[in-house]
């Protein structure tokens, strides 16, 4: 028994550092980007892409409340729904707030259209949707079924590899929530750091519902 708690205190450790580490990674790199002074298209190019994954979040999370409403108090416990319903109004305040930043920059209506879904961002949806096969699947849109998978004992793993890419720790926000410089930095200092409050308010509410 010692030796089973001590195999799994080992493991959760070892998963704290690669969390770290993958939060220290996006730190850097945020970091290196703002380094030099960045024009104004090189701005818009990575704002409409994080624009595209804040509002992409959006779709699965809904349809999945639609798929599950019907099994509140029967399969799917009401706080776990509740739990979902709030996940949609953090992920659509989060889109809100990064497109409304777009238009006062681009000073024109900016919809989904005018979003931009990287060859990264593509590839990295590919690899989580092999991580995420059951619940956690559902959830992130990449299960197709009209009612939801089965509970799982690979369920907090499945998340977990999931959510480990989804933000990175809060990196990005923190660090362009302290931009000095004037302009256009100015702005996106003030929208995210906005964002960075509510998510630390509110803190990523947990799926209940695939645990």
């Amino acid at each position: 028994m010692k030796n089973r708690a001590k195999r799994q205190t080992d493991y959760v450790a070892r998963l704290k550092r690669l969390a770290r580490t993958y939060r220290a990674a996006e730190t850097r790199i945020v970091n290196a980007y703002f380094a030099s002074a960045r024009g104004k298209s090189e701005h818009l190019r990575w704002l409409r892409a994080q624009a595209f994954k804040e509002y992409a979040a959006i779709r699965p999370t809904f349809t999945a409340l639609a798929k599950l409403y019907p099994e509140v108090d029967r399969g799917v416990d009401r706080h776990d729904f509740e739990g979902l319903t709030e996940k949609l109004a953090h992920e659509t305040k989060h889109a809100r707030l990064v497109m409304d930043l777009l238009e006062e920059i681009y000073g024109k209506r900016v919809t989904f259209a005018h979003l931009l879904w990287l060859p990264q961002d593509r590839k990295l949806a590919r690899i989580r949707a092999r991580y995420a096969k059951g619940r956690a699947g559902f959830v992130a849109g990449s299960k197709k079924t009209i009612t939801p998978p089965a509970k799982t004992r690979r369920e907090e793993i499945e998340r977990a590899a999931v959510a480990l890419t989804e933000g990175g720790g809060r990196a990005l926000y923190k660090v362009c929530s302290k931009l000095k410089r004037q302009g256009i930095e100015t702005q996106i200092a003030r929208v995210f750091q906005e964002i960075l409050l509510h998510k630390v308010s509110h803190k990523a509410p947990t799926d209940r519902a695939l645990a």
